[in-house]
């Protein structure tokens, strides 16, 4: 694909699954060497009997099932927190399109402020007609600290932590974009996407049809970028020509240094949250394609778009390695686990948005309700002592509130 420091990949939502519509693409800025294109046109051999003993026939060409690319992008925050005069676009920015339909479920809002001083640890009076902002599941910023709206009554917020403090008046309450799974709408009208993929030459380029990502695992270290790998999945693809390397159209905080990344989850028997540092994860969304050659309709565009992908469940797990800084940090995590609890577990990553909505925003996942998925283990990484935590998520059984956000499993929050 050329040189790769010039390659470019853009993406742009289908009206209609697989067709063509009016072109507005944004640009996906993918990690170095990271691009691996997939162009299978399958080779059907034609077995008609001939009468002479060597002579064969040509073999036919079948449809493009199979089609697609990997690659790694870089996972970033807004580039303007959702305070409450920051107004709400979707898709907010470039790479939420990906998340979009990989997940199938959005959502996003303006923020808001403390009205009053009423406010306490985990109640939150917002301004008067804010509430309709916020959701059952959404996450909210309130002085840097991440969490979950648990319920929404009125102007007033539940949340599913205490903060630190009771915010005093007027303290910004930032609002999040918060993608989550929505099994109906991965890969329907609307919700696929068209990728193009341009490189140094101008006969080096490919469209793809039909295109819907698997998120296979968000990762990262401490002092490094978060890295997310997608396999984008497509009906079909062609060689094109004619495209040009115009200016980027990117919208994001841009890459985010995760120096400052903290696991946060409930102490056992409490609603008050234990901020953990942990120095590398590994998130695995199990948001797993099958795809169906039957589109459920009879008019398929040609025999070379011939899947429709839909969601099927693996399970969503989260690989952690904290460091050991005392006995008692291994006792009390031996301890959690004996007791086999249901853990909301967040992972806060970046800044969180300042006054006034500038700067670059944070990145969040949360597992509502994850379990163990293994017993702690204690390691050796250099020269220190460390354990390696293994979760799996549920959805979100005790909440009295019903629905795809409130009750999902996993969810990422973007500020």
């Amino acid at each position: 694909m050329g040189y790769t420091d010039v390659l470019r990949v853009s993406t742009d939502p289908e009206t209609v699954f697989g067709v063509d519509q009016v072109e507005s693409w944004r640009d996906q800025p993918v990690l170095e060497g990271s691009y691996q294109p997939r162009w299978p046109h399958n080779h059907l051999p034609d077995m008609t009997a001939v009468a002479r003993l060597h002579a064969r026939n040509a073999p036919k060409l079948g449809s493009k099932f199979g089609a697609g690319f990997a690659a790694q992008y870089y996972l970033a925050g807004l580039s303007a927190g959702l305070g409450s005069a920051v107004a709400y676009s979707a898709p907010q920015t470039s790479f939420l399109q990906i998340l979009r339909a990989a997940y199938g479920g959005v959502v996003g809002n303006s923020g808001s402020t403390v009205l009053g001083g009423g406010a306490t640890v985990n109640t939150i009076p917002v301004q008067v007609g804010h509430g309709v902002r916020f959701q059952n599941g959404v996450a909210v910023m309130i002085g840097g600290v991440p969490a979950t709206v648990l319920v929404v009554a009125g102007d007033s917020l539940t949340l599913d932590r205490d903060l630190p403090s009771a915010p005093a008046n007027n303290t910004p309450v930032y609002n999040s974009v918060t993608v989550y799974p929505d099994e109906d709408g991965v890969g329907g009208d609307g919700n696929s996407l068209a990728c193009r993929v341009l490189g140094y030459d101008a006969s080096d380029q490919t469209i793809y049809r039909g295109c819907v990502p698997l998120l296979t695992a968000i990762r990262t270290e401490i002092d490094n970028l978060i890295v997310a790998d997608v396999d984008m999945m497509a009906a079909s693809w062609a060689q094109t020509t004619g495209e040009t390397l115009a200016a980027p159209t990117i919208v994001d905080g841009g890459a985010l240094p995760p120096v400052a990344g903290r696991i946060w989850l409930h102490a056992i028997g409490s609603s008050s949250p234990v901020g953990l540092e942990c120095h590398r994860f590994a998130f695995t969304p199990g948001l797993a394609l099958q795809a169906t050659r039957n589109f459920g309709s009879a008019t398929v565009p040609s025999v070379e778009t011939v899947a429709r992908f839909r969601q099927h469940r693996q399970d969503c797990r989260l690989e952690l390695g904290l460091r050991v800084h005392a006995r008692d940090d291994w006792d009390a995590w031996r301890d959690i686990y004996s007791s086999k609890p249901t853990l909301p577990i967040m992972l806060a990553f970046g800044n969180s948005p300042i006054a006034g909505g500038a700067g670059t925003g944070a990145v969040v996942i949360s597992m509502p309700a994850a379990v163990f998925a293994a017993p702690p283990q204690r390691v050796e990484e250099d020269n220190e002592v460390g354990i390696n935590l293994s979760f799996m998520a549920r959805e979100d059984y005790a909440t009295a509130n019903l629905g795809d956000l409130p009750q999902a499993h996993q969810r990422i929050h973007l500020f």
